[in-house]
């Protein structure tokens, strides 16, 4: 694996990392595909190096893959795996919760629901917007820890998990239900109430794990036959 180069200024890295998440997320691209560096940096106006810089990055979080000679490429995704991701997340949140909860006031006043219609469908653009609120949560979560490990590995989890996040606010009703409670945990966290913050934060993971079969397969059908190149997402 190559070594991603913090010292350097991120400014253009960090836009074609975020860019290359987006359109990850979409996962409209069938697993195994390899990214055309110079194509993904014709994209985004840029030279190759920052593209190479956040694809290093995508791949140190196993966002993508990386094979020495051939370059980075999509992944597969797996339910399983995916719901060891969560099961760790969750761990990772207990922990933030019970280091700091009673410090969250100012910073936790998220509102995942507010972007949300019960009952009417989700259009991309704003499953994207949510995506970003939520991944902000749980980054906030993981920053109460003051534990710098904890925040990268939930910065990790959340390049991994995206495409669930995103196509399951679209398409299924217990991912939808789980970032409802999302409001709720962060109202426990503003009021210090750790362990009621802690249930509502198990109770929205067993949301997500319990939807990741079916979601997952679906998914993988849904790159496999779109088969849109990464680089036209952009």
């Amino acid at each position: 694996m190559e070594d991603f180069d913090t010292k350097r200024p991120p400014d253009k890295a960090l836009e074609a990392y975020f860019r290359i998440r987006t359109a990850l997320n979409r996962y409209q691209s069938p697993p195994g595909s390899f990214l055309n560096i110079r194509r993904v940096a014709e994209r985004l106006k840029v030279s190759t190096t920052p593209v190479r810089e956040a694809l290093i990055r995508l791949a140190n979080e196993e966002a993508v893959g990386f094979i020495r000679g051939r370059g980075y490429h999509t992944l597969f995704l797996n339910s399983d795996e995916l719901a060891a991701d969560h099961e760790f997340a969750m761990v990772m949140m207990k922990y933030g919760i019970e280091a700091r909860a009673s410090g969250a006031s100012e910073t936790l006043t998220i509102s995942p629901r507010s972007l949300l219609d019960d009952g009417l469908m989700i259009e991309e653009l704003q499953a994207m917007k949510i995506t970003a609120l939520v991944e902000g949560l749980y980054g906030t979560i993981a920053e109460l820890s003051s534990n710098g490990r904890v925040v990268r590995n939930m910065a990790a989890f959340c390049a991994r998990t995206g495409p669930v996040r995103q196509y399951g606010l679209m398409s299924n009703s217990a991912i939808r239900e789980a970032v409802w409670s999302l409001d709720e945990l962060a109202a426990a966290l503003r009021n210090g109430r750790r362990s009621h913050a802690v249930r509502v934060a198990q109770r929205h993971t067993r949301l997500i794990i319990g939807a990741l079969p079916c979601l997952v397969r679906d998914l993988n059908n849904r790159a496999n036959s779109d088969r849109t190149a990464v680089e036209d997402l952009l």
